[in-house]
């Protein structure tokens, strides 16, 4: 395979409990062994002048190595700019980090992608858009262990969400250079709305939430994320997705009038949020908006795990609410503690 680009993003906040974890995806490489970022700062003279990455930053991290040519690694069909290929990869490491929400709540971050390309004696950094993720209680520097099989979860929910964001057509220009208007602006939503279903639009969603760390705001975006995939009419929301997540939440009824009673007070917190009233002082202290976020983050992961299986998810890429109302209707039935029953 002709060698065409050498990439490297370290990435941060996350331990491995087993040492030396080296695990492989897309020609891609995930190591704690800093010899990749050594073998790629080795051929360069100045080891300190790339921007945000580094030398010392890189082999402090564990990261994400990329050799080999770019079409087969990426996928990044007329990606061939210096600007384009790091633009990319940058989206790629930060749709994995995504993927390991499926798996635990956490805050990992990733340091922007540096890339070498033939003829060059120097990385090409990429920094545009490096957006931080935070964790359900806001915070952007809390370090999670994970186990190697827990990683490997994650890229399994990586290729699990790939089969519905993979739905998005070329929406974009096929060319874009550096100072254009990022591809999110020129999107042609005639054509999105008609390839895209529930599913994708909530995936990207909760992607939207991890990059929020003021709660109120993401509280608004989990309710969004229940809306998307339950929502089939604009009157009595909160009452009519408070009860369809209490209904498809698995669990005893204990577990589902607390699932209908979170999402109520969830709720709240938005409804005021966005029409710009104070909150409650109830709701407002810390404490309380973190117990509300964290509850919605796992309704969430638990929903969104159960929504993807092949068996769970035709109801979602159907586009008629006719068939979300039906299903509800015969698979789901309230339960007495919900109803009042």
């Amino acid at each position: 395979m002709k060698k065409i680009i050498d990439a490297i993003i370290p990435f941060y906040n996350i331990v491995f409990k087993e040492p030396n974890t080296t695990l492989e995806l897309f020609g891609t490489v995930i190591s704690t062994n800093p010899k990749y970022a050594l073998e790629f700062f080795d051929r360069f003279e100045n080891r300190l002048f790339y921007g945000e990455v580094d030398y010392e930053t890189s082999i402090d991290c564990y990261t994400i190595s990329c050799y080999g040519a770019i079409d087969e690694i990426l996928n990044l069909r007329d990606a061939k700019t210096k600007w384009e290929v790091a633009h990319f990869m940058n989206g790629y490491v930060k749709n994995l980090i995504c993927s390991f929400w499926f798996v635990k709540d956490h805050s990992i971050q990733s340091y922007p992608c540096l890339a070498t390309f033939p003829g060059q004696d120097r990385p090409y950094n990429r920094n545009l858009n490096n957006k931080m993720f935070s964790n359900s209680k806001g915070e952007m520097d809390t370090v999670v262990e994970f186990t190697g099989d827990e990683f490997e979860k994650g890229i399994y929910f990586f290729l699990e969400s790939n089969r519905f964001t993979a739905m998005i057509p070329e929406t974009h220009p096929k060319s874009v250079t550096e100072g254009q208007t990022s591809h999110l602006g020129t999107i042609n939503y005639v054509v999105y709305n008609k390839k895209v279903n529930r599913i994708t639009r909530a995936l990207f969603l909760i992607k939207n939430a991890m990059t929020n760390s003021l709660l109120p705001e993401k509280i608004k975006v989990y309710i969004s994320v229940l809306e998307c995939l339950f929502s089939t009419s604009r009157q009595e929301l909160s009452l009519t997705i408070s009860t369809r997540t209490s209904q498809y939440i698995e669990g005893d009824e204990d577990r589902k009038l607390e699932v209908y009673n979170v999402v109520r007070t969830a709720y709240g917190i938005r409804s005021s949020f966005v029409h710009g009233d104070a909150l409650e002082n109830k709701l407002a202290a810390i404490e309380k908006l973190r117990d509300c976020s964290q509850k919605m983050d796992q309704i969430l992961r638990e929903i969104l795990i159960h929504v993807m299986k092949a068996s769970s998810s035709e109801p979602f890429l159907n586009k008629s609410n006719k068939v979300i109302n039906k299903w509800f209707e015969e698979k789901a039935p309230l339960p007495p503690s919900v109803t009042g029953g």
